[in-house]
């Protein structure tokens, strides 16, 4: 038997535990672990997307190919007649370009405002500082009532979102 120093005399007296594998074991089933806890962790997400998000939209689809009209469970397959009424609809284009002018010039403007806010708020003039604070401050007190909202709401003298009201 050959020589062995105490360092290595110590190793061997020391008992492996139960929890503990040779290291070419531990390689392998890190390699498992790395493997498979992505779609551990990801599986609960696409769960939820698949049942809140994609069936609901697939239903969706399908009925704007049926004449469904939600208040029976009759309906037959009608194609594209559908879209093509909704498409052909002249209060439906009108609605739709009065909703694309409405939107482009809001965004528009409110951007000019902003940029033009920005710079004139970034100069150097008296009461800086205050108009900073006051542009600032006005957006507390909308932050501080939705508080005040939901501590209503969830409040157990008031009940409104507990299971015994």
């Amino acid at each position: 038997m050959p020589h062995l120093t105490p360092i290595e005399n110590i190793k061997d007296m020391i008992p492996m535990s139960h929890t503990s594998q040779p290291r070419e074991h531990r390689h392998m089933s890190q390699t498992a672990f790395n493997r498979y806890m992505p779609v551990a962790f990801t599986a609960p997400l696409l769960i939820v997307f698949v049942i809140l998000t994609l069936i609901p939209l697939t239903n969706t689809i399908w009925y704007s190919f049926t004449d469904y009209n939600g208040y029976t469970s009759e309906f037959s397959f009608v194609g594209l007649s559908n879209y093509v009424s909704v498409l052909t609809d002249p209060s439906l284009l009108g609605g739709l370009g009065f909703t694309i002018m409405f939107t482009v010039a809001s965004t528009a403007l409110v951007t000019v405002f902003a940029i033009w806010l920005a710079v004139v708020l970034n100069k150097q003039f008296l009461g800086r500082n205050f108009a900073r604070s006051l542009f600032f401050f006005l957006g507390v007190p909308a932050q501080a009532i939705l508080g005040l909202v939901w501590q209503y709401i969830f409040s157990p003298l008031k009940c409104l979102a507990s299971a015994d009201s």
